[in-house]
């Protein structure tokens, strides 16, 4: 059983971006009120919003470190448990339990910098940044009296005339190292005579850094440490993203090279904003970059807000002369819209997908996902339509050689999987009877789908799983009419259910065992059953406008409360930004979680459906008859897509308030337009579609008898 590495970007990868960012920022801020070990606990108490305090202590295990913190916030690592952490990390606390519990030693090499092997210069350096202003300040010590060297021109006279009289006179490694010091100070440095510093201006100085990295020893002057300088160069990571409300938000941290961690930028010192060396412990290496060509203001912490137009003249203005610096993280494998949605939202970035997600290969497009990892909203995807429009309008071309090298290919399974095992439980499916089969559909959840399940040792069995880009000549949509042949299969294997996802994986469809396609309402309806009876959630439903009524029906009857919102998964991505939620979803096959992110997540649907079974011990079909008994009705949808480029003149609303004005209950239009009739256990919504020249018509009650009668007044009286 491996240790982890309890570091800042363990902290980073376990909190949301949120809680990261207040959890340092209040750690900054001297927020802690207490922190000390105990046994294998770390105890904290944190300033509080709501009260004087919270008490949030770390718990410490061989194999991973916990929080608990008695704050509202329904989260592991809130932003107490960040703060409190950060304590921990700098005081060594897990390292030291470790070693204490286990015998396991840390490595402290950041502060540890002592002598590891016997020196073979003449000579100590000590290192002084802040002895005189504009200046970095050297002072030699010899090694052999102890005694400062005030004169180091004799020494190198000395040298040459040896050499002279002795053809056999060489110098060590080390010497020579000292003899190029000595020389790049005779040509930058000012010496104070009395006290026996070399003075280097510090824009000269850059040159002194790499001698000093490779001399024996270098001590600081104020602590009398010894100073370990590195090669290696750690790079300055410019993290861009953007807020619904316009705003820029930007963290900067450090990316080291020899250690898998980030450090937060002020946790690292820079000598100068020309000079491209920092400073963190006793650690001194190159950067990437240089302080004067990132922007002041940026500078100033790790976490930096820009609003209105200083966040638009950042954008167009200085990002395009700091990309070079940025590192862009890629994925390399196939991934599915919710993964990267998951690690936008972790890397608090911007996210771009390009698919065409349950469409044809034609309708191959580009999906822009903002920092908190749910599809950008109107205001988002407004202002990049009109930037776009503007650099049409105004003919500006993008050059070729504008384009970034620096970017690095990398997987996202890793921080997906580890999350999604926080939330099902794999043992509890790992007890389920029935058989699973999964039609891929070639779609990119292959590869995430079944390797979780395998991971955990559940059997299933699949097809369609290998990658092509035509998706088998078909449509990659886990609608009935594309999955006839899983239903087949189904039908003909006793005790199995069928589970399946669109191209892009966001998207659901379920078989149950006797063959028979599962609604998307049903299975939400499912599923905010389980949550809240079986894994305690709290919170509301969301659903949208065209989703079964059974949903409005069953909230509040287990007493959840309900928001409606347009169709459309952004509408449910906001909801679920603004309040507490146990489950959102909508009636095209999309759903998440309140403990996930706010997207539509195909495999965490199909999984939880899973888990829903083995909690009750039950067939999904006899759950689905418990539903319907509970909520005393069995509803039955359908939908008509009408062509608006043949019926455009002819359809209005008020044909449809007409036709129906006899029966309607009542009228919303929240979006489009919805007549409820029958006392509202039926209804008809008539919305555009966002993507096609249709009008679609939906259309739900209790019956068919009554679905074809509404359906007859409609093809008769409005087509």
């Amino acid at each position: 059983m491996s240790t982890p590495e309890f570091n800042f970007k363990y902290l980073k990868e376990h909190a949301t971006a949120g809680s990261w960012r207040r959890g340092y920022e209040y750690y900054t801020k001297d927020m802690i009120l207490e922190a000390y070990p105990e046994k294998n606990f770390y105890m904290g108490k944190v300033k509080g919003s709501f009260q004087d305090s919270y008490n949030t202590d770390l718990i410490f295990k061989k194999n991973k470190v916990e929080a608990r913190c008695n704050c509202p916030l329904k989260e592991e690592w809130c932003k107490h448990a960040v703060a409190i952490a950060v304590k921990a990390i700098d005081e060594h606390a897990y390292e030291d339990w470790l070693e204490t519990k286990y015998g396991i030693e840390a490595d402290y090499s950041d502060e540890n910098t002592d002598l590891k092997a016997v020196p073979k210069g003449n000579y100590i350096f000590h290192f002084n940044p802040k002895r005189k202003p504009n200046f970095f300040s050297i002072l030699v010590m010899s090694r052999a009296t102890g005694k400062v060297v005030r004169a180091i021109e004799p020494i190198l006279l000395g040298l040459i005339e040896a050499q002279k009289n002795d053809p056999n006179f060489v110098v060590n490694n080390s010497q020579k190292v000292e003899i190029a010091i000595f020389q790049q100070i005779l040509k930058t440095a000012r010496q104070d005579k009395k006290a026996g510093w070399y003075d280097i201006p510090i824009p000269k100085f850059a040159p002194m850094f790499p001698l000093l990295a490779v001399a024996d020893e270098v001590l600081d002057e104020k602590t009398k440490n010894r100073i370990k300088f590195t090669d290696q160069e750690w790079r300055l990571v410019l993290s861009v993203n953007s807020s619904p409300t316009g705003s820029i938000m930007l963290e900067l941290f450090w990316r080291r090279p020899d250690k898998d961690d980030i450090i937060p930028f002020e946790e690292v010192r820079y000598f100068s904003r020309q000079i491209k060396w920092g400073r963190y412990k006793n650690v001194i290496f190159p950067t990437n970059v240089s302080m004067n060509v990132v922007p002041q203001n940026l500078i100033k912490s790790t976490f930096t807000d820009l609003k209105d137009a200083e966040g638009g003249k950042f954008i167009y203005e200085e990002l395009p002369k700091l990309r070079e610096q940025i590192d862009v993280e890629v994925s390399e494998t196939i991934c599915p819209t919710h993964v990267l949605a998951y690690q936008t939202k972790l890397n608090k970035g911007l996210g771009i997908m390009f698919t065409a997600s349950h469409n044809p290969p034609v309708y191959q497009g580009l999906k822009f996902i903002p920092q908190y990892g749910g599809p950008a909203t109107d205001d988002i995807t407004s202002e990049i339509v009109e930037n776009i429009n503007k650099i049409r309008q105004n003919g500006i071309d993008i050059p070729e050689n504008s384009k970034s090298e620096n970017y690095k290919l990398t997987s996202f399974k890793k921080a997906y999987f580890e999350h999604i095992e926080k939330l099902i439980n794999f043992e509890k499916i790992k007890t389920l009877k029935t058989n699973i089969l999964i039609d891929f559909l070639h779609s990119a959840t292959i590869g995430y789908l079944d390797e979780l399940l395998k991971k955990h040792q559940i059997k299933f069995e699949k097809y369609n799983d290998f990658f092509d880009s035509n998706f088998g000549g078909k449509m990659p949509d886990p609608k009935p009419k594309y999955l006839q042949e899983l239903m087949a299969k189904v039908k003909n294997k006793p005790n199995t259910i069928g589970l399946s996802n669109d191209g892009d994986g966001d998207r659901f469809g379920v078989i149950n065992e006797l063959g028979e396609y599962v609604s998307p309402n049903e299975i939400m309806a499912i599923l905010l059953m389980h949550l809240s009876k079986n894994k305690g959630y709290k919170g509301v439903l969301i659903k949208t406008i065209a989703s079964s009524t059974m949903l409005d029906i069953l909230a509040p009857k287990l007493q959840i409360p309900l928001v409606e919102t347009k169709v459309g998964f952004k509408w449910l991505g906001k909801a679920m930004r603004e309040n507490e939620t146990i489950i959102a979803g909508e009636e095209s096959g999309g759903l998440s979680i309140g403990t996930h992110i706010p997207e539509k997540d195909g495999i965490i649907a199909n999984l939880l459906v899973l888990e829903a079974m083995a909690y009750q011990n039950k067939p999904l079909h006899q759950l689905q008859k418990e539903l319907n008994d509970f909520i005393g009705y069995t509803f039955i949808n359908d939908r008509i897509d009408i062509d608006l480029t043949q019926h455009s003149n002819n359809i209005t609303d008020e044909k449809f308030i007409e036709l129906f004005k006899n029966e309607t209950t009542k009228i919303s239009k929240l979006e489009g337009l919805k007549i409820y009739l029958d006392n509202n256990l039926s209804w008809i919504l008539c919305r555009k579609s966002g993507t096609e020249p249709l009008l679609r018509v939906y259309v739900e009650t209790f019956n068919e008898k009554r679905l074809g009668e509404i359906k007859s007044l409609i093809t008769q009286n409005i087509l």
